[in-house]
């Protein structure tokens, strides 16, 4: 299990995302069929989530958070009032763009989470298309790291009292042939709980759009 020691630190403002970034997946997918889109597989499946979560249980959000103080330092980051130096938050610290971080804040239960977000640094082709994600568990001290296609945080959510998230990512069919008029992706539902991503499902679309225009 990893651990995050959380105290009281000074604040330093980071500049927010400056928004400059060229896709290759945006370029390349403009040959696809409009009845095939990534965007299509990511509001299917916050659909799916929605509909899952009891009707009476409102279903809660990530805010974001535009006015935050975030600064690495010698292997700790300073993230609010907070001083982080789990291993996890330090490796992933180094793979981003500190440009292009956002922060947000999901709250259940008395259960409070920070949800990092950014490009990966210096990415190139394929990886430019890639949002790498640091999730922190602030009462139990323990981080999480992942990465997507999708930079969508609404893809967080709670269920049964659990964080979990859904990630995109190219299928190895595609990695291996390049074909962009026949694209498919691979979709991983996550469980974290006691600081591991367990898979919980994972499955290849070629993400029709048909499901959510019905």
């Amino acid at each position: 299990m990893r651990s995050i020691w959380i105290a009281l630190c000074a604040l330093v403002t980071l500049n927010s995302c400056n928004g400059q970034n060229n896709h290759a997946l945006t370029e390349k997918s403009s040959k696809q069929s409009q009845k095939y889109s990534l965007t299509c597989c990511i509001n299917t499946e916050i659909e799916k989530v929605r509909t899952n979560i009891h009707p009476q249980r409102l279903m809660e959000s990530p805010y974001k958070i535009s006015d935050y103080s975030l600064r690495v330092d010698h292997e700790k980051i300073f993230l609010q009032d907070k001083i982080l130096t789990d291993s996890a938050v330090i490796e992933w610290s180094e793979e981003t763009d500190a440009d292009s971080i956002h922060v947000y804040v999901l709250q259940s239960n008395h259960r409070s989470f920070f949800i990092l977000s950014s490009r990966v640094k210096q990415a190139t082709g394929l990886a430019s298309n890639i949002t790498t994600w640091l999730v922190i568990d602030v009462e139990k001290k323990l981080a999480y790291s992942l990465s997507s296609l999708s930079n969508n945080v609404d893809l967080f959510y709670f269920q049964d009292s659990d964080l979990r998230v859904i990630t995109f990512d190219y299928s190895d069919e595609f990695i291996e042939n390049k074909d962009y008029d026949n694209m498919s992706f691979t979709v991983t539902h996550y469980l974290l709980i006691e600081g591991e991503e367990r898979i919980a499902e994972r499955t290849i679309s070629k993400c029709p759009c048909d499901s959510v225009n019905k």
